[in-house]
């Protein structure tokens, strides 16, 4: 498989600015011949989001990109509200024009920068899925540290297991700070 990893800056809290972004290059790779297209965790409303959590979810993805993944299988991250009112770090495989598979992230961190557990509940499952490519897994950041995610796709038959991840940063007085 031709894989494109889009490594780009959402802007915080800007859905529609990030689609535009999002869209220009997957129509851009779609040119070029790649089969799918990787996106940053939280790539559609950008990463450190905090009360704008509530803003900015999702209930359902965007149908352009729906349309789109019927020419180039996508990852996409983004803050879901699901059918039970719950907000979700997830990330959406979409294939064949539509959701192939979500994954939740399951492990929040909560230290540091991060206090990811305030504003999002965690996923409960860890599972691969069946794609064009072979069997899949996705995990997001924190979920790669812990050896069990990986040994359970394995476990399940992945094949192939992508990690999408994001990170904050801040500015001090000794320079960037990651």
């Amino acid at each position: 498989m031709k894989v494109f990893l889009a490594q780009m800056k959402p802007i915080l809290g800007d859905t529609e600015k990030n689609l535009k972004k999002i869209v220009d290059i997957i129509e851009k790779e779609i040119e070029k011949g790649t089969e799918v297209v990787v996106f940053p965790e939280l790539s559609l409303t950008g990463y450190l989001l905090e009360e704008m959590v509530y803003d900015v979810a999702l209930d359902k993805v965007p149908d352009i990109l729906l349309e789109l993944s019927k020419k180039i299988s996508i990852i996409v991250g983004a803050v879901e509200l699901s059918e039970d009112l719950y907000h979700y770090n997830t990330a959406f495989y979409l294939e064949d024009g539509e959701i192939k598979h979500k994954h939740r992230k399951v492990y929040l961190p909560t230290y540091g920068l991060f206090d990811e557990g305030r504003y999002f509940k965690e996923g409960e499952n860890i599972r691969a899925f069946n794609t064009k490519f072979g069997r899949v897994g996705i995990l997001i950041c924190e979920d790669i540290f812990h050896q069990s995610s990986s040994y359970i796709l394995g476990q399940d038959g992945a094949q192939t297991i992508f990690v999408i991840a994001n990170s904050p940063t801040r500015l001090s007085n000794k320079g960037l700070e990651i």
